[in-house]
């Protein structure tokens, strides 16, 4: 390190020349609020060393990069992503940095909740190499430690061993997104224990506090908690402020929130350099429609919020919060030569990116000459069941005549509500008939043999089967339908495919997606991963759902971490009040508290 100061010293007054010299461009100086005209940016050893209207650093050895009136902008840093799944690190690259993301600080709770510290372990193995620069996040709680604590398996996690070896890796930049808040309201020594971990390092530690009121917030912060990225209004945010947190605004694919927290950006006083910009989960048939950060960054000055503060929200004040404001985030001395040129601020998509000193792509087009090997391997996909048949999808009833029957109404991408239904009772089995285009079934491997059956409402449409082995963890392995036949299919092609994604429609198999990974990820492209997610929707849409992205809500299907009801291996969940329903609700039962 201290070599590489010395040469970018000596590149700044001239003494040795630049490898690189970028000319005919504005710079946007993110520091002083500044579009600087005139001047060059130099780059050696992958770092800027010069900007300004000097050439006493250019040599006979300089490279010219011509910028042609473009504006430079420092490479967007996304704060909050979910790129531990689907597909390879090296994958991933190809795919962001034409849209101008050259960091991604990567939350990885799924990964250590299927594979352990193990899986973490190739994760960041695999990623090692790139000029996309990776951040790390790990996990301190799991998705659901009441379920653990009644003695329900709810994902891997790591050790206090484990993590405290972790978090003192410059890479690993503070904790993962902590789901049970409520937990510290209670006063959980365990976890509280846990977060001081991530502080005695000097890591950030994340936050995912929907619903949580001011007061609320104020616990939350005492606990040591530093950022949240749930918040749906401007009320809100600002709450998340005074409590001296950092706030992540999200607008992406699973909630378009910017419409609703723009007017907190314009707030006269706000601190903005606390504020950042994320898209949050983006799955890869998004990427090429949607975008990255280049998104969440024409929607915030769309939304009115002005180009200089957007741009800063997207670079430097990520760069601060997570403490790494001398590598990344600006264009200036000493950080690295992550740069993208604009034909106008207002255009955040680039004409060509630069990562650690090196053009990477043109045009929305990767370069050819950084590409490597994807070495990325993860342990096999083994479900508790590795064979299903239509009778493993029957839920049998004693009763005659209709019985009552709870099930998971979707009313959002990601929100649910329970409702209770009246079905059937025909030759011992509950049936749908007549319902089909209303009710499904879901199911998943209990992990002692067989499945647990619920129901699901607001779908729409006549869907044969659905099973993906990629649905939101812990419980990863999920399987929908109304046609118990075309489910027991795609599971078992699922199964077939070291997994994936898989519909069958009157028993034909309509589209699938594999993912070799530990049915988890895959070394196939962002555009054919896209290109799988986009026929498994459009299968959804031909056969009449209403949803939106089948793929994305199926997903979330079993995600503990949000309201309201979840489908688990256990039969469904009641997130708030911590209990399963019965598969049947006969008269005067109760619900399975934990």
């Amino acid at each position: 390190m201290l070599q590489m100061r010395t040469d970018l010293m000596a590149v700044a007054c001239g003494r040795r020349s630049a490898d690189l010299y970028i000319e005919n461009g504005r710079v946007l100086n993110v520091h002083s609020g500044e579009i600087l005209s005139g001047v060059g940016v130099a780059v050696a050893s992958g770092r800027v060393a010069y900007v300004g209207p000097s050439r006493g650093m250019i040599g006979p050895e300089t490279q010219f990069l011509d910028a042609e009136g473009g504006i430079l902008v420092p490479g967007y840093v996304d704060p909050h992503a979910h790129f531990d799944n689907i597909l390879s690190p090296r994958r991933l690259a190809e795919a962001l940095l034409p849209l101008g993301t050259t960091m991604v600080v990567n939350d990885t709770l799924a990964v250590v909740a299927r594979f352990g510290a193990p899986g973490l372990a190739c994760l960041r193995a695999a990623a090692t190499s790139l000029p996309l620069h990776f951040g790390w996040t790990v996990p301190i709680s799991g998705w659901a430690p009441e379920l653990e604590e009644a003695g329900y398996f709810a994902g891997l996690g790591l050790t206090d061993a484990e993590l405290d070896v972790l978090l003192a890796d410059e890479t690993v930049l503070g904790t993962s997104e902590f789901l049970p808040w409520r937990r510290l309201l209670a006063g959980d020594q365990r976890l509280i224990a846990r977060l001081d971990i991530a502080r005695r390092h000097g890591k950030c530690c994340e936050g995912h506090n929907p619903g949580a009121r001011a007061d609320h917030l104020q616990v939350i912060a005492a606990a040591g908690l530093t950022d949240c990225h749930e918040a749906l209004t401007s009320a809100e945010a600002l709450n998340r402020l005074r409590a001296g947190l950092y706030v992540v605004l999200r607008h992406g694919p699973a909630r378009y929130d910017l419409p609703e927290l723009a007017s907190l950006v314009m707030k006269e006083g706000v601190d903005r350099s606390r504020l950042m910009l994320t898209p949050d989960w983006v799955p890869p048939n998004d990427l090429a429609a949607f975008g990255h950060m280049d998104h969440p960054l024409s929607a915030a000055m769309e939304a009115g919020i002005p180009p200089l503060d957007a741009y800063r929200m997207a670079s430097l004040n990520p760069a601060r919060y997570f403490r790494i404001e001398g590598q990344i985030g600006s264009i200036a001395p000493g950080r690295y030569a992550d740069i993208l040129c604009l034909n106008d601020l207002r255009e955040p998509r680039p004409k060509w990116v630069m990562a650690q000193g090196a053009v990477v792509a043109r045009n929305g087009v990767p370069t050819p000459d950084w590409h490597g090997l994807d070495e990325l391997e993860l342990p096999a996909y083994r479900p508790s069941v590795l064979h299903a048949s239509p009778a493993d999808f029957r839920v049998a009833s004693a009763g005659t005549g209709d019985v009552l029957v709870p099930a998971i109404e979707i009313m959002d991408r990601t929100v649910t509500r329970r409702i209770d239904l009246h079905l059937p009772v025909k030759d011992g089995v509950v049936s749908c008939a007549g319902e089909e285009g209303r009710v499904m079934k879901m199911a998943m491997p209990h992990p002692e043999g067989g499945f647990s059956i619920g129901f699901l409402v607001g779908v729409g449409g006549c869907l044969g089967a659905m099973s993906n082995s990629l649905a939101s963890e812990p419980y990863h392995t999920l399987v929908i339908g109304t046609s118990d036949d075309d489910m027991a299919i795609a599971y078992n092609r699922m199964i077939e495919l070291g997994g994936g994604v898989v519909t069958v429609q009157d028993g034909r198999i309509e589209a699938q997606l594999p993912l070799p990974l530990g049915g988890f990820m895959t070394k196939a492209s962002a555009a054919d991963v896209g290109a799988g997610i986009d026929a498994v929707n459009q299968w959804a849409r031909n056969n009449g759902s209403n949803l939106e992205n089948a793929f994305l809500t199926q997903h979330f299907l079993t995600y503990v971490g949000v309201p309201f009801f979840r489908m688990t291996p256990w039969g469904i969940y009641d997130v708030r009040k911590h209990c399963f329903l019965p598969p049947i609700l006969n008269q005067g039962s109760e619900e399975d508290a934990l």
